[in-house]
């Protein structure tokens, strides 16, 4: 199991087997309607605006995430037609998404450490989805809105399996400490199945392109990737060059198991950099720009 690809493995394996009992819940309405008018031959940008301004628990959401030095909006631009005008619809779509997913994983039949684990969970998928978007504009290596809904999704499986065990943190704690080669080996040891493989049904569910649910699956299987001092190219491995980066400077790894060390990304950190063509010089204006321009929402 720890040395098996995990594409082949999803789809050898039967959908519910891999699930193990967990229930995915649906995008809600917004995301369908909005999905459906952007995907159009001619989309409306006064329709978009109105769907999102008509659900006021989302709008208030966009303007309180607007509000944040990241996106750099005047007072002035703090409306939803404004954020659409001056960010683009791509990026405000991306906004909702996070505030709908968030909305739809969370569960409130959790105990207080649970439910304390369960927002550690989302407030650093948020900081990562955003870091992963600055870094994919820096290093010119994948499209930022690509590398945001990657580092959004790539844990959601997490938020379920929370919900599905008790011991989840505690496995989670375990599987942080490195000792086996893939971190998501720990959750299959325990649970037979991993948030990895559980995300990648929870992004196709929510309409994400073929390609990035794929990366939902495989992103904690970067030292097979990057095993080798390789730039040769390949769309996987520009997703999780700059996804690895992103988890690495938003500190996922100490918010999410109280580590000091990311031994993930200590594994695969010179291979990383070398497929981005980066110095160890450059690598460290970028995590100051990055570091820079995000901050915690």
């Amino acid at each position: 199991m720890t040395t098996e690809d995990s594409l082949a493995y999803i789809h050898q394996q039967d959908v519910e087997q891999v699930l193990s009992g967990i229930h995915i819940p649906s995008p809600p309405a917004l995301i369908l309607e909005l999905h459906a008018q952007l995907n159009s031959d001619s989309p409306q940008f006064e329709k978009v605006v109105e769907l999102i301004s008509t659900d006021a628990g989302i709008s208030a959401g966009v303007i309180r995430m607007l509000n944040s030095p990241y996106y750099a909006l005047s007072e002035r631009d703090l409306s939803i037609q404004h954020a659409a005008l001056a960010l683009g619809m791509n990026t405000l779509m991306n906004i909702v998404r996070t505030l709908c997913l968030r909305a739809a994983m969370s569960q409130a039949s959790l105990s207080p450490q649970q439910q304390t684990y369960q927002e550690k969970i989302w407030d650093s998928s948020a900081l990562v989805a955003m870091m992963a978007s600055t870094v994919s504009t820096l290093t010119g290596c994948c499209i930022p809105g690509r590398a945001y809904l990657l580092g959004l999704f790539c844990n959601a499986g997490m938020a379920l399996m929370l919900a599905q065990h008790e011991n989840y943190v505690r496995v989670m704690h375990e599987a942080y400490i490195g000792n086996e080669p893939r971190l998501v080996d720990t959750e299959l040891r325990y649970f037979d199945t991993n948030h990895a493989l559980i995300g990648y049904y929870i992004a196709q569910s929510w309409h994400l392109p073929k390609l990035l649910c794929e990366a939902v699956a495989i992103h904690h299987d970067g030292r097979r990737h990057f095993a080798k001092a390789s730039t040769e190219f390949s769309p996987y491995k520009d997703m999780l060059a700059v996804l690895k980066m992103a988890e690495h400077l938003s500190g996922s790894y100490q918010s999410l198991s109280n580590q000091t060390e990311d031994f993930e990304w200590m594994g695969i950190k010179e291979n990383v950099l070398h497929y981005l063509g980066l110095s160890e010089e450059q690598y460290q204006q970028i995590a100051c720009q990055v570091s820079a321009k995000t901050i915690r929402i």
